[in-house]
């Protein structure tokens, strides 16, 4: 009980997800806007939900399908996201 299976692997994913998303580098130093770093701060943030399911049944914490939404979610951004390397354009809020 009380996860841990991934040494809570979920949770350092979400810390860097936010600092990503704060315009902050890994010293706490501040960074100017880039959609493209948010953009990935955001599918960061879905797949740091899936695992935290993933390692709640592996440490049967819940019950095992209930990670399956959260994968479905990770999947459905990352393909919805657009993102042109070659401009660094990302289309559709790339501000939220």
């Amino acid at each position: 009980m009380s996860g841990g299976s991934m040494n809570h692997l979920y949770s350092r994913l979400e810390e860097a997800a936010e600092n990503i998303r704060n315009g902050l580098t890994y010293t706490g130093e501040s960074r100017d806007y880039n959609p493209m770093r948010v953009k990935l701060a955001e599918l960061m943030e879905h797949v740091a939900a899936a695992l935290y399911n993933i390692e709640m049944i592996d440490s049967s914490d819940i019950a095992p399908g209930s990670e399956f939404d959260s994968i479905r979610a990770a999947f459905k951004f990352a393909r919805e996201t657009k993102i042109y390397v070659s401009d660094e354009e990302v289309i559709k809020n790339d501000r939220q």
